[in-house]
């Protein structure tokens, strides 16, 4: 029995690395194939906004959807948020309103990249992403003031070392290209901060929503429920 119990938890991690592997593997072969369609679509077509438009017409409906019509009213502490497409549709009027803004922001970074590839090489854009991470980390610390660790942020500083020795090797790209792979990586980190933030008021706003429960001892329920919601306050400070 031990034995069984052991070679199931052994298993079960081997299992899930296995699929982590995986979908790794599949998001870095379709984000490669997109980069590789979107350089041919920039160098045989040309027209930025037309191509955000047919790659991106359901964010771009989803964004500014009137959600004043669709939601429930805030006034109804116990209703359930409605969704559209498995996606919940916020209550709160500010809060739909921020869900424009990450619409907004997604098609300042799509338009961003592809002046970027229109200007750079694909070796260096790949590069220029791979700073993102040193980006958004610098950025969620000015806004958020969350700082990584010395590990995290040793690791952040060799990502970005190797960048600029690429750049002046590389004998492909422009000059105004560095501008546009400079405000790639600025957008897409201030566009990952903003979608993590954003997330977080979504959240509070549905564990907010959701009714109190049910207790013959109504003193004790509330206490309980009180005590669940300092804790999440706590969590999220």
């Amino acid at each position: 029995g031990s034995r069984h119990g052991l070679g199931c938890v052994l298993v079960r991690p081997s299992m899930e690395t296995s699929a982590l592997a995986l979908l790794f593997a599949l998001h870095s072969t379709c984000s490669m194939s997109m980069v590789l369609f979107n350089k041919t679509l920039m160098q045989r077509f040309g027209r930025v906004w037309t191509v955000i438009f047919v790659q991106n017409f359901g964010t771009v409906l989803w964004g500014f959807l009137p959600f004043e019509s669709m939601a429930q009213p805030t006034s109804s502490r116990t209703s359930q948020l409605q969704t559209f497409c498995g996606i919940k549709i916020p209550s709160n009027p500010r809060n739909r309103h921020l869900i424009v803004l990450q619409t907004v922001l997604m098609m300042v970074v799509l338009f961003v990249s592809l002046c970027a590839l229109d200007h750079i090489s694909v070796p260096l854009y790949v590069v220029a992403r791979n700073c993102v991470p040193a980006q958004t980390a610098l950025v969620e610390f000015l806004l958020n003031g969350t700082a990584p660790s010395r590990s995290a942020f040793f690791g952040l500083v060799c990502t970005v070392v190797g960048a600029p020795i690429f750049a002046f090797a590389d004998g492909v790209s422009v000059s105004r290209g560095f501008v546009w792979a400079f405000l790639l990586v600025l957008t897409v980190a201030v566009s990952s901060v903003v979608d993590k933030n954003v997330v977080k008021i979504l959240q509070s706003e549905d564990a907010r929503k959701k009714p109190l429960p049910r207790c013959s001892n109504h003193l004790k329920c509330l206490r309980e429920h009180g005590t669940g919601e300092a804790q999440r306050k706590n969590q999220e400070q």
